[in-house]
This record gives C-alpha cells, sequence and structure tokens, in this order.
C-alpha cells in the first residue's frame, strides 16, 4: 500500500521528468506557434474537469455521492484526466509519428 501511495504522488514528478522539455507546435491561420506540452495536457485537463462539473451540475448526469444534493467533482478527478491526456498523446505519437515542421513561405515564427 506505501508503495501505491508513492507512485500516485510522484505522478506529476515522472510526467515533468519524460515530458518537461516536450513542446508541441500548431498552426493557427499561416503561423506557428508553440507550447509545452504539458500546459497544453493541464488545461485540456481543466477544462475538462469544469464541462463535468457543469455537466453534474445541470443533472446532465450525477455520481452516486451527488445523489442527495450537489457536490463538486473531486478535484483528484484531474489527475485522472490529465494521466489519460498523457497516454493517450504517448499513443497517437507511436502510432502517427510526427512529422517535422513545414514553414510557410512568408512564415518568421516557424522554429
Amino acid at each position: 500500500m506505501l508503495k501505491r501511495v508513492a507512485v500516485t504522488h510522484n505522478r506529476g514528478a515522472v510526467a515533468a521528468l519524460l515530458f518537461g522539455r516536450t513542446w508541441v507546435y500548431y498552426k493557427i491561420w499561416r503561423g506557428y506557434r508553440r507550447m509545452p506540452l504539458l500546459l497544453g495536457l493541464f488545461l485540456v485537463a481543466l477544462f475538462i474537469w469544469i464541462a463535468e462539473n457543469l455537466g453534474t451540475i445541470t443533472k446532465t448526469w450525477l455520481y452516486p455521492h451527488q445523489m442527495s444534493g450537489w457536490a463538486a467533482v473531486s478535484p483528484g478527478k484531474l489527475g485522472s484526466w490529465f494521466l489519460l491526456l498523457i497516454i493517450s498523446y504517448a499513443l497517437v505519437a507511436a502510432v502517427n509519428r510526427p512529422e517535422p515542421l513545414k514553414p510557410y513561405a512568408g512564415d518568421t515564427n516557424a522554429g
């Protein structure tokens, strides 16, 4: 039991160690932008958690602990969503290898 707790609390440290220097490049209109992978994944996990709370406030779905009255979804679910996103990103990257950037002819932001 102690080892499991230690691994659970170190999940963020392991993610930072493995993906801390990883950047994601994305294209808006004609210009490429970049963002740290972990920041992007955290923001997506946060938006999913907020949407999950909105869904339970509107009673679109309820968890068992919310049957007698609304309560916020546990902030611990943020970690679950974050882990799911890391696993999904790694699997997609393994199946569909990232390609080098192809800068737009007039783009000075690439690279």
